[in-house]
């Protein structure tokens, strides 16, 4: 075990070093290494972090990409543009939008009046107040004529067409008849529906397979579905079977294996066999996520652990849910971050701070802002 967690430690070492992290000087944005040094000088209104070797630029309302030489793939030419997703971003000139592919060529010329990031290798795109799909060769899948589309998800999207709704899949058949008043996109295999106020489930296949009988539903996850029947909260499984009766006053999808319930105003969790395993006693719940959850009482806010425990102490003004093995916490107006056994790892002293991703976090103090690493260093340099 030991072992391992050097192994694990000696993989992000290496990888952190290598990483190109954003720094601030007299107002302009370049990139330095983990030693600070210099890599890419200050030169920029505003960058981001690299993602796929790229990083999106932006100077006097101008926006390009350059990559981790520092070498521009675009100009600075776009009125707006997103990072990169699926190989492909989106770029606005003249007002309209298109798309672009690694090396800066376009895949389909601005055109679109708005348009989505690629999502399983298709993007939304509205050409005056239709919508529809391109692939990452710009070619159409359908028509541009819905009066709503969603991304695709898990190869099936949310289409709405003459006032009612419908779901198309990634071949671009409409698996189902526009006839729903409402429709939600898939997970785990299911499609929400609602029809005459009532809501049900359909398969991939765009067949319904659970009764379209209830007052209201969440998706399916982790093969349980929270549902409301004659006004109160239960669960079923994936052949509609009540696997945990309607009891609760709201009620939320299985995370981690725990499900948030409301009883009397107050939150607990039960697990996948009903059984309450965390009392009715806080105010609100967050959904657990690697091991722990926010909880909130009497509007203090802290963390307590799958064993229902109290792992940090309720006495924040708030708390993020963990990321990357850090929270973000606030007390008396200020902002820090804590590990998950409570530990103040970032003093809480920062006028703003964002979540963790990449192991950086973007925050401010002193009214400069700048990136931290998990362990708190600054990346500034004068």
């Amino acid at each position: 075990m030991k072992r391992l967690l050097l192994v694990i430690a000696l993989i992000y070492t290496h990888s952190f070093s290598q990483q190109l992290i954003p720094f601030e000087k007299n107002g302009l944005w370049g990139f330095c290494d983990s030693v600070k040094t210099v890599k890419i000088e200050p030169k920029f209104s505003m960058v981001k972090l690299f993602n796929s070797d790229r990083s999106l630029i932006e100077f006097n309302g101008y926006y390009g990409f350059i990559n981790k030489s520092g070498e521009k793939i675009t100009y600075l030419k776009y009125e707006d543009a997103g990072e990169f997703h699926d190989e492909r971003a989106r770029v606005k000139l003249g007002g309209v939008w298109g798309f672009i592919d690694m090396h800066g060529k376009y895949v389909a010329e601005p055109q679109y009046n708005e348009v989505s990031d690629f999502s399983e290798n298709f993007a939304v795109v509205n050409y005056y107040n239709n919508w529809g799909f391109i692939d990452k060769q710009g070619k159409k899948l359908t028509p541009v004529k819905y009066d709503f589309a969603s991304n695709f998800n898990e190869g099936i999207a949310v289409v709405k067409f003459n006032g009612l709704w419908g779901f198309l899949n990634n071949k671009g058949k409409e698996i189902t008849s526009f006839i729903y008043d409402a429709a939600y996109s898939f997970s785990n295999g299911f499609g929400q529906v609602k029809l005459n106020d009532r809501f049900g489930f359909i398969n991939s296949r765009g067949d319904i397979v659970i009764s379209i009988k209830y007052d209201e539903v969440t998706s399916f996850s982790e093969n349980l579905a929270a549902v409301r029947y004659d006004g109160f909260w239960g669960y079923i499984n994936t052949s509609g079977e009540i696997m945990i009766p309607h009891k609760y006053d709201y009620a939320r999808p299985f995370k981690e294996g725990f499900a948030v319930v409301k009883q009397d105003s107050l939150f607990g969790c039960i697990n996948k066999q009903g059984e309450l395993v965390i009392p009715f006693v806080y105010d609100d719940i967050y959904d657990f996520k690697d091991g722990f959850a926010v909880v909130v009482k009497n509007n203090s806010y802290g963390f307590i652990n799958s064993g229902g425990k109290i792992s940090v102490s309720i006495k924040y003004e708030y708390c993020s849910s963990f990321s990357q093995g850090l929270a973000t916490v606030k007390d008396k107006g200020k902002f820090g971050y804590i590990n998950t056994s409570g530990e103040i790892v970032v003093p809480v002293e920062l006028e703003a701070a964002s979540p963790f991703k990449d192991n950086l976090a973007y925050v401010k103090l002193n009214s400069r802002s700048f990136y931290i690493d998990r362990s708190g260093n600054k990346y500034t340099i004068d």
